[in-house]
C-alpha cells in the first residue's frame, strides 16, 4: 500500500509539473464553450458602479472565470430562488467570495446590500458560500494528490493551473447529475455522510481520473477539438480502450 501511494504520488507530481508552464490563454482554450468575457465584463462594471477594488478579482481573474459556470449549473439544477442569468452568476458568486476571502465587511456590505436590490435574497447566497466551500474541500483533497497544499479560499484561487481543469471536470459532474447541487451545499463530512463510503470514494476517483486525462495530455489545451469530447461526456478514449465500469446503483453516482 505504501508502494503504491508513493507511486501516484510521483505520477501526480510529474503530471503537475508538466503544466506549471501553461499560460492563461491556454485555459481560456480549455474554457471555450465557457462565455468567461461577458462574466468578466459584468464583474467589472458591478466593481466599478459600487467604487469597489477587490482584490480577488484582479488577481485570480481566471480561477474565478472557470467558477462561474460552475454556480451556473449549481443555480440551474438546485433549490433557487433566482434565475440563472449572467448577472445573478456572477453577483452571488462575488458575494459569496467577499465572504470566503474575508474581504474588508465595508465592501462586503455594499455587494450584499446591492445583491438585496437585484432580488438575490440571503439564503440564495449562503447556499453558494456552503457549495464553494464544499468544493473547497474537494479540491483541497484533489490537490493534495498532487503535492499541493490548500488551506485556504486564497490559495484554492491561486492554483490556476489546477483548479481550472478541476472545476471543469466538478462542472460536468454536476451537469450529468454525478454530484446534485442540493448535495454540495453540505459540508464535506456530511456529503461522506450522505453518500456513504463507497460512494464518495468513487466521486474522488472519478473526478482524480478525469483530471489526469486532462492534465496528463497538455498538448490538447491547444486544440480545442481534443477538449471537446470531454465536456460532452468525460472520455477521451475511444470505445475499444474503454474497460467495463462497475455500475453503482445510486441517485447521485453511476
Amino acid at each position: 500500500m505504501k508502494k503504491l501511494k508513493k507511486f501516484n504520488s510521483l505520477r501526480y507530481n510529474s503530471i503537475i509539473e508538466s503544466i506549471n508552464n501553461i499560460q492563461d490563454n491556454d485555459f481560456y482554450t480549455l474554457m471555450e464553450k465557457v462565455d468567461y468575457k461577458k462574466y468578466q465584463f459584468i464583474s467589472k462594471k458591478i466593481a466599478s458602479e459600487l467604487k469597489l477594488n477587490l482584490f480577488y478579482l484582479k488577481n485570480y481573474n481566471v480561477s474565478i472565470s472557470a467558477l462561474y459556470p460552475v454556480i451556473a449549473t449549481l443555480v440551474e439544477t438546485g433549490s433557487f430562488k433566482i434565475l440563472s442569468t449572467s448577472e445573478n452568476i456572477v453577483l452571488i458568486t462575488i458575494c459569496a467570495l467577499t465572504v470566503l476571502v474575508r474581504e474588508n465587511k465595508e465592501k462586503a456590505q455594499k455587494l450584499f446590500t446591492y445583491a438585496e436590490e437585484k432580488g438575490i435574497s440571503q439564503s440564495d447566497i449562503d447556499k453558494v458560500i456552503n457549495q464553494i466551500s464544499t468544493i473547497k474541500g474537494l479540491f483541497t483533497m484533489t490537490a493534495n494528490n498532487f503535492g499541493k497544499t490548500i488551506n485556504t479560499f486564497s490559495d484554492m484561487l491561486e492554483s490556476t493551473n489546477l483548479l481550472v481543469p478541476f472545476l471543469i471536470v466538478l462542472e460536468s459532474m454536476i451537469s450529468q447529475d454525478k454530484i446534485t447541487s442540493d448535495l454540495l451545499i453540505l459540508p464535506l463530512s456530511n456529503l461522506y455522510t450522505e453518500l456513504g463510503d463507497t460512494k464518495y470514494k468513487l466521486l474522488i476517483h472519478r473526478i482524480m481520473h478525469k483530471l489526469e486525462i486532462i492534465m496528463g495530455n497538455t498538448t490538447k489545451f491547444q486544440n480545442p477539438n481534443n477538449i471537446k469530447p470531454l465536456l460532452v461526456n468525460d472520455e477521451l478514449k475511444p470505445d475499444y480502450l474503454k474497460s467495463d465500469k462497475v455500475q453503482i446503483d445510486n441517485n447521485h453516482i453511476d
